[in-house]
């Protein structure tokens, strides 16, 4: 009887024991991967963020023509006007000097003003594709998303220098991805659906 108690009791200290061995193993974690250069490139809303932004550097860049047509065109009327030395002469020049510094200063503060629209834009993007990536992540039961970096190499390599092609390869960071695992496709068309949504 002492012998059965005593197998018994080893069998429950030994099932115990083994009890924390078998909860401490961790669940297998779940990855994706998303292109963000991909995502960023294909998106809606970027291509026409894309050709908004170059409308308005254009536009900038009429307007500065324009101004520099108008300087050259009071600087000839000046050339062409009142001799040097004389005080017509000096406040042509006074004029065309004071315009060229307004002109310059309206188009420094354009560049920024674009410039400080273009982070906020970027920004903003980012924050979006962020968003949905987790969403995706979430619903997809993934624990984490990682960034693929795949610059893309020339057709003809012959044509790059090695240390460019050194740098190409050392920007990448992932050398396989398996389909299954790839949510940049799902991300770029969630975020299309959302940006067609707001659109409405």
């Amino acid at each position: 009887m002492n012998m059965r108690r005593a197998t018994l009791a080893s069998l429950l200290l030994g099932f115990f024991v083994a009890l924390p061995a078998v909860a401490q193993t961790p669940p297998p974690t779940h990855i994706g991967v998303v292109n963000i250069g991909k995502v960023f490139n294909s998106m809606q809303e970027v291509v026409e963020i894309k050709a908004k932004l170059e409308a308005d550097n254009k536009a900038l860049q009429t307007e500065a023509q324009a101004h520099k047509a108008e300087l050259v065109n009071l600087q000839q009327q000046r050339d062409n006007g009142p001799k040097p030395d004389t005080a017509q002469w000096d406040e042509a020049t006074q004029n065309l000097e004071k315009l060229t510094v307004k002109y310059e200063e309206e188009l420094k503060l354009a560049q920024l003003d674009l410039a400080r629209s273009q982070s906020r834009e970027l920004k903003h993007t980012f924050d979006k594709i962020e968003a949905a990536t987790g969403d995706i992540a979430k619903a997809k039961g993934l624990d984490i998303v990682i960034t693929e970096v795949k610059p893309e190499f020339p057709k003809n390599a012959q044509d790059v220098t090695p240390e460019n092609i050194q740098a190409m390869i050392g920007q990448r960071n992932l050398l396989y991805v398996s389909p299954t695992v790839d949510i940049t496709d799902a991300v770029t068309a969630a975020l299309d659906a959302q940006y067609k949504a707001a659109a409405k």
